[in-house]
């Protein structure tokens, strides 16, 4: 029995604490407050990645992206001539001579700078790289997003539709792709990726396919040998 006037005591007090500080009562707040905040939720779905990937390869940022591994690769040129000339200075020596060591000398120099200079280039491609991805990226959101707008739509869920569209061959690539699909159920009417893809006239821009080969994006230098060819028998 004192067990429970004890907690009509405690419960008197938290009611009376309540009162004096304007509590109106359970659900009352609730009430309140979806009275005043209540607005019509419409959600749309988005392959925001999908366009962003699009965006990306369009000829949009393409040029830019050929232009650069065209420079970089040019800077790379007259390390690799030197790279061929002592190879062919080092065939004509026979391995006793005494030119040969300072040959080798000179091209393991070459090879040190030739490799430092792709790494730096490199890098500068792939921080160019990304700075076109993030912007990409930027400008379908705020796309999506005036879009969404303009038709209505409180909500924007980025993830695929299609659930058979999974296509890697590999274990965490299948994961990789259900991961971009949190959405299992919408209407295909509330979908914006088509009407992205029209807003930045990518409708014909196609993916790359396992199948198809993506041109090379990072300069390339052929790997160097350990040590200088051996002179070519007479």
């Amino acid at each position: 029995m004192r067990h429970f006037e004890r907690a009509i005591v405690y419960v008197g007090l938290a009611t009376a604490i309540g009162l004096s500080l304007g509590w109106n009562g359970i659900g009352a707040d609730a009430v309140a407050q979806g009275s005043a905040q209540a607005q019509p939720v419409r959600i749309a779905t988005a392959d925001i990645l999908n366009v962003v990937e699009r965006l990306f390869i369009s000829d949009r940022y393409r040029p830019a992206r050929e232009a650069s591994v065209q420079a970089a690769n040019k800077k790379l040129e007259p390390m690799l001539a030197t790279r061929a000339e002592i190879e062919n200075m080092a065939r004509a020596l026979p391995s006793e001579s005494p030119d040969r060591k300072a040959l080798e000398e000179r091209y393991y120099a070459n090879e040190q700078a030739l490799q430092q200079a792709q790494q730096t280039e490199q890098n500068q491609i792939e921080m160019a790289n990304t700075q076109q991805l993030t912007e990409a990226y930027r400008l379908v959101v705020e796309k999506a997003q005036t879009l969404a707008k303009s038709m209505g739509y409180s909500h924007v869920v980025s993830t695929k539709l299609d659930p058979t569209g999974i296509r890697s061959t590999s274990v965490p690539g299948a994961v990789q792709e259900m991961l971009g699909r949190p959405v299992v159920l919408a209407d295909p009417a509330d979908d914006l990726t088509d009407r992205l893809l029209k807003e930045f006239g990518l409708e014909n821009v196609a993916l790359p396919t396992p199948d198809t080969q993506a041109p090379a994006a990072m300069p390339v230098a052929e790997p160097a040998a350990e040590q200088p060819p051996a002179a070519t028998p007479k």
